[in-house]
């Protein structure tokens, strides 16, 4: 980006034309749309891919302005938010980086981070990170309201998922139960986990009262997404864990659960921490466990 500031100001922006990333999704589709050598199926998978990136960076960003670490986010944001098989989001950055790569060569963007961001399992054992309590504590400490702090205690303390978090519902908060039913847009495709029923620790039951005014009912998060890319929300929590005096951990939503799971598998018996958690121990020890 400063490159571009640079040339900009000394006038030396001869061949370059800077898109949005709206802009070049829409000028490449165009172009293969139009090339006879390329199939109709192939079209539509580059126009699916268009869907998944906008749902989380939307339209108006420049690419230049995008990091690598909103690329990760995004990556973990395509299995949970789409209910992507990890294969189907490797696909989907795989025409990612082919889309960025041509914006690139034709002097629409500068730099590709698409290339950069891991595409297959998340076996990257470099970014997983265990949030500990104390950190999540000083961020809870400066959230902007209670909404805020029920959707961090709900992947610290309760273990979900990101998407499971924007899922739940008032109704499915059973209180004289003290548990939490969760539903899974991840796991729905496989018979039988749909669905899964949580504890509802103490920490979690607090914030959650905080939030409730003992009538509401359908969404527990209304505000934090509203009129808001997922990016935007990673954004904002990117802001709040810097302020805390934090340093900002790879993966954010992920790794909030990851901690949680760490602390559920060490603590019960397996087929009770592989329940809770929505995964077996074998997917936790691949994803999550350190």
């Amino acid at each position: 980006v400063d490159l571009k500031k640079r040339i900009t100001e000394k006038g030396l922006l001869m061949g370059f034309q800077f898109l949005s990333v709206g802009e070049i999704w829409e000028r490449y589709l165009d172009t293969i749309q139009k090339d006879p050598n390329i199939k109709k199926s192939t079209v539509v998978t580059y126009q699916t891919a268009s869907k998944r990136f906008h749902g989380y960076f939307g339209p108006e960003i420049e690419p230049d302005d995008i990091e690598l670490s909103d690329g990760s986010n995004w990556r973990d944001w395509l299995e949970e938010e789409f209910n992507l098989s990890e294969a189907s989001a490797a696909s989907t950055i795989v025409r990612t980086r082919t889309v960025f790569s041509w914006a690139q060569k034709n002097g629409y963007c500068q730099t590709n981070i698409f290339l950069e961001v891991h595409k297959g399992s998340t076996e990257n054992k470099q970014n997983e990170f265990y949030v500990p309590m104390e950190w999540f504590e000083k961020v809870m400490a400066i959230c902007p309201d209670q909404e805020w702090r029920v959707y961090l205690a709900l992947m610290r303390i309760g273990g979900v998922r990101m998407g499971e978090a924007h899922a739940l519902t008032w109704e499915n908060v059973l209180w004289n139960e003290n548990q939490v039913r969760i539903i899974s847009p991840k796991t729905e495709r496989f018979q039988g986990h749909d669905e899964r029923v949580i504890p509802l620790f103490p920490r979690l039951r607090s914030e959650l009262q905080k939030l409730y005014d003992g009538t509401k009912t359908g969404p527990v998060l209304t505000t934090i997404l509203k009129d808001r890319t997922q990016r935007a929300v990673d954004g904002q929590l990117s802001t709040l864990i810097r302020h805390a005096g934090l340093e900002v951990w790879p993966r954010l939503n992920h790794n909030l659960r990851g901690s949680r799971s760490n602390e559920i598998f060490s603590a019960f018996p397996d087929h009770v921490a592989e329940y809770w958690m929505g995964h077996s121990q074998k997917v936790a020890k691949k994803h999550y466990l350190h």
